[in-house]
């Protein structure tokens, strides 16, 4: 090949540039799984934190973007993600779905009903994971720049806390012990 002037460099590069967004998920999760992911901080990601991904990437990520190719995904389609999960168009009820259909339904596990909503904080938490994956495209040389950059996600809300008199006491205690 290389002696008709053929680069099979480029071609290769050309198919990683062509993985879809489904397939690209999987490389994500496999290289967060090895600890090739960090967070801010510097640290791999909790094992919690994987299994929220991984939730996120399956029900959200995939349904709505995953037949794209990474390469291909604009602004525009993060846009509309984030207006669809918003508005709950990727919730399920795995259950309510096959009752729907006239089956019964029995698990092998007792708890393995799993519920997905969609709602503001749903979208911003997944437009957060859907962010650092593209962050990771554009590690790869898939992407040249991160769509997800300036996309427009919901505010999450603050709230306040307001502690009992037993918290508080605790509070004080351990604060007198470390002044001592």
């Amino acid at each position: 090949r290389v002696d008709n002037g053929e680069d099979p460099q480029e071609e290769l590069t050309g198919h990683r540039k062509a993985i879809t967004v489904a397939d690209f998920c999987d490389v994500y999760l496999a290289a967060t799984k090895r600890g090739a992911i960090r967070t801010r901080r510097g640290r791999p990601k909790a094992e919690s934190t994987i299994y929220s991904d991984i939730g996120r990437i399956q029900h959200h990520i995939k349904p709505v973007l995953g037949k794209k190719r990474v390469r291909d995904v604009t602004k525009r389609d993060i846009a509309e993600f984030i207006a669809k999960v918003e508005r709950g168009a990727t919730a399920k009820d795995p259950k309510a779905e096959v009752l729907a259909r006239g089956e019964s339904w029995k698990t092998e596990k007792a708890k393995s009903r799993t519920i997905v909503k969609g709602g503001a904080g749903t979208a911003a938490r997944t437009t957060g994971l859907l962010s650092g994956i593209f962050a990771y495209a554009v590690e790869c040389g898939i992407r040249e720049d991160n769509p997800v950059h300036g996309a427009k996600r919901a505010k999450s809300r603050k709230r306040d806390v307001l502690l009992m008199p037993n918290e508080l006491q605790r509070i004080g205690a351990a604060l007198a012990k470390l002044e001592a």
